[in-house]
C-alpha cells in the first residue's frame, strides 16, 4: 500500500485525458528484465463501437495479496486477474455520467473479502461490498456534506480507513479544498480529520505497519508539516512544522522507523534515509525513492529530464522499468510485488516489482 507523492490537481487533469479501455498482454515467453515486453491489444468488437459510452478512469486499487487489480471507471467496476489480465465485471453503473472532479475511489480490505466503493458525485456515501456475494454490507454516511470522495485506503488492521474528500470551491480557499478523514469502521465515527487548501501539493498519507498514519501537508511557501497519528485513537503523536530549503521530508518507511528526506544541497539530488527518532542518516540514494520492497529493495526514480525508474536491491541496480517516467499516480500492491503507473496520458502499465517485467497495459478514453 503505497503513499503516493502526487498532486491532486495534476491527477485530475491527467485523468481527464484518459483513453478507451482496452487490455494489452505481455507474451508468456521470457524477456530481458530491463526490456519492455511485446504487447498485443485485445479490444472486443463491442468496445470499438462508435456509439459505445466512453470509459473514463476514476481510480484503481490492488488487492492486498496483489492478485487482482480493480479499476473504477464511469461505466462500472472491473476486476483484472493478475498476471493473466483476464477481465471480469464486478459492478456496472446505470449511467456513464461522472463529476467534473473525476470523483470516485475504490479500496480492498486487508483480508481481500470486501471492497469499499465511493459514489461518482458529491454527497454520495461509501458502500462496503462483500466480494464473494456481491452484496452491499453497509453504507458510510458520516462524511462531511458537500464533499467529493477521491481516495480510500484501509489501515493494515482493517479497523479504520482514510478517506480523502475534496470541495470544488470553498470560501476559505477560493479553490479546491482537500480533507483527509480517519474513519473508525466498528464505531461509525471519525477519529481524526484535517483539511487544507489544495495549492501545492495536496495532503499525502501512509499507513505504517505499526498502527500509525503519516500525514504530509505542503504549501506554496517553503513551510510544510508532517504528522504521525495513532491509527486506533486518532490522537496526534507527533507534529513537526518544517521548512523546505535544502532538505525536504516527504515520506516514511512502511515500518514507520525511517524518514525519506530529499537533499538538494549537493550537486546531485539524493534521498537520505534517516532514523525517525535520531535523524541520523542511515543511507543515501541518488534519486528519489518511490517505494520500499522487502528488507533491502527500493524502487528509485532518477532526477534526469526523462527520469529512469529502476529496482535497487542491496545498493545495486537490478533492473529497469522501461518507459515509466514521471508517473503522477503510481499505486503499489500492499505486498509490494506489483505496481501500476501512468506511462503517458491514457496509458497505464502494470509491473512485477522485483523482475521489472510488465504484466500488461490499460488504455482509457479522453
Amino acid at each position: 500500500m503505497m503513499l503516493r507523492i502526487n498532486f491532486l490537481c495534476a491527477i485530475v487533469f491527467c485523468l481527464v485525458s484518459c483513453q478507451r479501455l482496452s487490455v494489452e498482454q505481455a507474451p508468456t515467453a521470457e524477456t530481458s528484465p530491463s526490456a519492455t515486453p511485446f504487447v498485443v491489444p485485445t479490444n472486443t468488437a463491442e468496445e470499438t463501437k462508435e456509439n459505445s459510452p466512453k470509459n473514463i478512469l476514476l481510480d484503481y486499487s490492488f488487492s492486498w495479496d496483489g492478485k487482482i487489480l480493480a479499476t473504477y471507471t464511469n461505466t462500472g467496476i472491473y476486476f483484472y486477474d493478475l498476471p493473466t489480465m483476464k477481465k471480469s465485471v464486478f459492478l456496472e453503473f446505470e449511467d456513464s455520467n461522472y463529476s467534473e472532479l473525476h470523483t470516485g475511489a475504490i479500496a480492498f480490505s486487508p483480508d481481500d473479502k470486501q471492497v469499499a466503493i465511493s459514489g461518482k458525485f458529491k454527497d454520495s456515501p461509501i458502500a462496503l461490498w462483500d466480494i464473494e456475494t456481491r452484496k452491499v454490507l453497509t453504507h458510510i454516511y458520516s462524511l462531511p456534506n458537500g464533499h467529493f470522495v477521491t481516495e480510500i485506503e484501509f489501515s493494515p488492521n482493517g479497523q479504520t480507513m482514510a478517506v480523502r474528500n475534496t470541495y470544488p470551491v470553498s470560501m476559505r480557499c477560493e479553490g479546491l479544498e482537500d480533507k483527509v478523514v480517519l474513519y473508525d469502521l466498528s464505531e461509525d465515527r471519525n477519529l481524526f480529520e484535517i483539511d487544507k487548501c489544495v495549492i501545492y501539493p495536496p495532503i499525502q498519507f501512509r499507513f505504517t505497519q505499526e498502527d500509525k498514519i503519516f500525514l504530509y501537508l505542503g504549501s506554496m511557501s517553503p513551510a510544510y508539516s508532517v504528522y504521525l497519528i495513532d491509527n486506533s485513537t486518532g490522537e496526534i503523536i507527533l507534529k513537526e512544522d518544517l521548512e523546505w530549503i535544502n532538505e525536504h521530508v516527504y515520506d516514511i518507511s512502511p515500518d514507520g522507523r525511517k524518514y525519506l528526506v530529499e537533499d538538494f544541497s549537493k550537486e546531485k539530488r539524493v534521498t537520505n534515509i534517516t532514523d525517525h527518532q535520531s535523524n541520523k542518516i542511515l543511507k543515501t540514494i541518488e534519486g528519489r525513492i518511490v517505494s520500499f520492497y522487502g528488507e533491502n529493495g527500493l524502487i528509485v526514480s532518477s532526477y534526469a529530464a526523462n527520469p529512469q525508474w529502476g529496482f535497487w536491491e542491496d545498493d545495486k541496480l537490478k533492473c529497469i522499468y522501461d518507459g515509466v517516467q514521471n508517473s503522477p499516480n503510481i499505486k503499489m500492491s500492499a505486498n509490494g510485488e506489483k505496481f501500476i503507473a501512468m506511462k503517458r496520458y491514457g496509458e497505464h502499465q502494470i509491473w512485477e516489482v522485483p523482475t521489472c517485467s510488465m504484466i500488461g497495459q490499460l488504455k482509457f478514453d479522453e
